[in-house]
């Protein structure tokens, strides 16, 4: 990562670095918000359209002591 950054800063280029913290980053933001959250700041739309393709018609389960739980669906924000 710092040899792309270092090269990016040293050739004029343009750079941008996105990251995700998941750890209850957006917890009880819906998708709805997020993606103008997103739009305010300028973000692309094939970053916005990525970043909240991950949160979309997803199947979940929880690992237990007893092993995963039954499969289900994911509702509408970030889980």
């Amino acid at each position: 990562m710092n040899d792309i950054i270092e090269d990016a800063r040293e050739n004029g280029k343009e750079l941008w670095v996105v990251t995700q913290d998941m750890m209850k980053a957006y917890d009880s933001v819906s998708l709805e918000s997020l993606q103008l959250a997103l739009k305010r700041l300028d973000i692309p739309e094939k970053f916005i359209l990525l970043i909240t393709g991950l949160f979309k018609d997803r199947q979940m389960s929880v690992i237990t002591a007893f092993g995963p739980s039954p499969t289900f669906i994911g509702g509408d924000g970030i889980d």
